[in-house]
C-alpha cells in the first residue's frame, strides 16, 4: 500500500507566486465586493418601488442575474463587449460580473430585511411630516442593514469563492496561479490543498472581522 508525501517545499519555493495570486484575488474581491453593496443597494430602493416602472425591471434584472451562471456572465463581459467597442481588462470585467450578479443577490437581502421592520416605523415617520424617502433613508434603511449583516457576510464570502472563475477570462489570481504551478511542477495534491487553505483563512477573516463589527452594532444599540 503507497503512501503519498506532502511536498511542503514546492509550496516553500512557489510562495511569491502564491502572494501575487493572493493579492489580485483580494484587490478583485474588495473592488467587487464594494460594488456589490452599493449596486444592492440601488436595487432595492427600484425593487421596494411601488412604481411598475421601477420594481419590474429590477425584477427582471435580479432574476436574470441569479438565474445565469456568474461563469456565462464573466464571458459575456470578457468576450461580449469588445464587439460593442468597449474592451476592459480580466481584472475590471471580473469585478464588474461578480459585482453585478451578487449585487442582485444583495438586493434580495437588502428587501428582506426592509420588509421585516414594523410598518408602526413608516407610520411614525409620516406622522413627523417625514416624505418615504427620507423615512426609508433615516429609519428603515439603518435597521434593515444592521439586521442583514449575517446574510450579508454569506453573501460576500460566496462573491469571494466565485472569484476563481475568473482564471477562466485570464486573470492571474490564486486559483490561475495554481493552474500554472500544476502544470509546471504536476503537484496537483499540494497546490490545490494549500489554495483551499488560503481560501478558507481569507473567508474566516472577513466573517470574524464582519461579525465583531455585528457585535459592536449591538452594544452601541
Amino acid at each position: 500500500m503507497s503512501t503519498f508525501d506532502f511536498d511542503y517545499l514546492i509550496i516553500a519555493r512557489n510562495l511569491p507566486l502564491f502572494l501575487k495570486g493572493i493579492i489580485v484575488t483580494i484587490e478583485v474581491s474588495a473592488l467587487a465586493s464594494v460594488a456589490t453593496l452599493v449596486w444592492g443597494l440601488i436595487l432595492v430602493f427600484f425593487r421596494i418601488s411601488k412604481r411598475k416602472i421601477f420594481y419590474q425591471p429590477a425584477i427582471g434584472y435580479i432574476e436574470f442575474v441569479r438565474n445565469v451562471p456568474i461563469l456565462i456572465q464573466m464571458f459575456i463581459i470578457y468576450f461580449g463587449l469588445p464587439s460593442l467597442g468597449l474592451k476592459f481588462s480580466s481584472f475590471t470585467c471580473a469585478a464588474i460580473a461578480l459585482a453585478l450578479q451578487n449585487g442582485g443577490y444583495m438586493a434580495e437581502i437588502f428587501r428582506g430585511a426592509v420588509e421585516s421592520i414594523s410598518t408602526t416605523q413608516y407610520e411614525s415617520g409620516f406622522a413627523l411630516g417625514m416624505k418615504r424617502f427620507l423615512i426609508m433613508r433615516k429609519i428603515i434603511l439603518p435597521q434593515a442593514l444592521r439586521s442583514a449583516i449575517p446574510s450579508m457576510v454569506n453573501q460576500l464570502i460566496i462573491l469571494l469563492k466565485d472569484s476563481s472563475l475568473a482564471s477562466s477570462i485570464a486573470l492571474v489570481e490564486i486559483t490561475h496561479v495554481g493552474k500554472l504551478l500544476t502544470e509546471r511542477t504536476a503537484a496537483t495534491y499540494e497546490v490545490f490543498i494549500t489554495i483551499a487553505l488560503i481560501y478558507i483563512l481569507i473567508s474566516s477573516v472577513i466573517s470574524l472581522a464582519l461579525n465583531y463589527y455585528e457585535r459592536r452594532v449591538r452594544v452601541l444599540r
